[in-house]
């Protein structure tokens, strides 16, 4: 009986750590793909495409971008000023999905979508550091 006390704690501390999201760079989220992960990284663009589709390019702008986070058009109106979005260290959370060797999450609900708060170093207009 008194292992089983000693056992359970350790379980518990086990089974929550497994279950939070793991939160990743750009550059490892391909190591990430159909899997919920949290991925950082600086919104270095935000663009939005002529069918309406915004694309929040992370750590480079596209083509040199690390990674998209994609807001198909029906749910942009969902996100508030995301343009805001540019220059800031960001955190994005979903499944990891690769298209054409590039690597993104769609986003479909904002609180999918937020400000990471910590300094980040300036970056030149391809996303590295200066």
């Amino acid at each position: 009986m008194r292992k089983i006390l000693y056992i359970l704690p350790v379980l518990l501390i086990v089974l929550t750590a497994s279950i939070k999201a793991q939160a990743v760079s750009t550059a490892d989220a391909k190591n990430f793909v159909n899997k919920d992960t949290t991925v950082t990284g600086v919104a270095t663009q935000v663009s939005a495409a002529k069918s309406g589709i915004i694309f929040i390019n992370m750590d480079g702008k596209f083509p040199d971008n690390k990674f998209s986070a994609i807001i198909y058009k029906d749910d942009v109106p969902k996100f508030a000023d995301v343009k805001k979005m540019e220059g800031k260290s960001i955190a994005v959370k979903g499944k990891v999905q690769e298209y054409n060797g590039k690597y993104n999450i769609i986003l479909k609900d904002p609180n999918q979508l937020q400000v990471v708060n910590k300094k980040t170093p300036a970056h030149n207009e391809s996303g590295n550091e200066k």
